[in-house]
């Protein structure tokens, strides 16, 4: 009684209501929780996602090689607690995403020379404690700390249109809240 898991395996596809127009997506997902007491839980989980699109452009301005293929993937863990004066978690987690991309061309254009790759990812950690110190007030206090970034490019020789970024947010947090009456 104290575990509990989950596990989800999604797959859609289409031929797409026109020529160039398919679609296929093949994704799961898996959770997994424990009940260390009444107060105390952990939890676990990860998805995945591969997905390819193609584009067939306008009816009057067609377009050909034009498709997508995205994977993107998250992972998280969590430690709550909850009684009745007190409540919290820590949460870390990893999101991340791959793309690439062909512009496709018209019949009067040359196919596209190199593909648009990029990369994305989101990690972070989020952590508060809620008090309830009397009658009717909820004392908050947490910290987030947040990285992300990713990188561009169509030509791997040169990284034309190159954008490779690493940013990161920080952030420290007082909340208090008090009712007054019934």
């Amino acid at each position: 009684g104290r575990l509990s898991a989950s596990a989800s395996l999604n797959y859609e596809r289409s031929d797409g209501h026109r020529d160039n127009s398919a679609f296929n997506s093949l994704g799961g997902m898996l959770n997994f929780g424990y009940e260390f007491s009444p107060v105390w839980k952990a939890s676990a989980r990860f998805s995945y996602t591969d997905a390819r699109s193609e584009n067939p452009g306008t009816v009057s301005a067609p377009m050909y090689e034009a498709w997508a293929r995205i994977r993107r993937g998250m992972a998280g863990i969590s430690i709550e607690n909850s009684s009745d004066k007190m409540s919290g978690s820590v949460d870390i987690y990893y999101n991340y995403g791959y793309h690439l991309i062909n512009d496709g061309h018209t019949a009067e254009q040359a196919a596209q020379k190199y593909l648009f790759n990029g990369t994305d990812f989101t990690a972070g950690v989020t952590a508060y404690e809620t008090v309830s110190i009397f009658e009717g007030n909820r004392l908050t206090a947490g910290i987030d700390l947040m990285q992300f970034g990713g990188h561009a490019y169509r030509n791997p020789e040169t990284e034309v249109y190159a954008d490779h970024r690493r940013l990161h947010e920080e952030a420290v947090y007082v909340h208090d809240n008090q009712s007054f009456g019934s």
